[in-house]
């Protein structure tokens, strides 16, 4: 019988996202379901044009949820290096 697949030598930890990183990424990620139902659902567009919204103001909603989503996703990633440069600093002063 051949042996299981081997563990990961250094199997990453799961990230823990703090409860405003939750917040913030619930809110973006609702705009982008709006934003897409709006803009393609049949009697939802026909509404919203009769108000004055029209392709134009979709495709700033959706630049707006991308910038969002984008910088969101660096701030993550930049939350990750301080965690690991304190690490090290820490290590460094033991």
């Amino acid at each position: 019988m051949p042996d299981p697949a081997p563990a990961p030598a250094n199997p990453e930890a799961p990230r823990k996202n703090s409860q405003q990183n939750k917040v913030i990424t619930a809110y973006v990620t609702a705009a982008e379901k709006f934003l897409g139902v709006a803009s393609t659902d049949s009697e939802i567009t026909p509404l919203l044009a009769a108000r004055g919204y029209d392709a134009a103001d979709f495709a700033e909603g959706a630049a707006l949820v991308a910038t969002s989503r984008a910088t969101l996703e660096g701030r993550a990633g930049g939350m990750g290096q301080q965690s690991l440069k304190t690490g090290e600093l820490n290590a460094a002063i033991d």
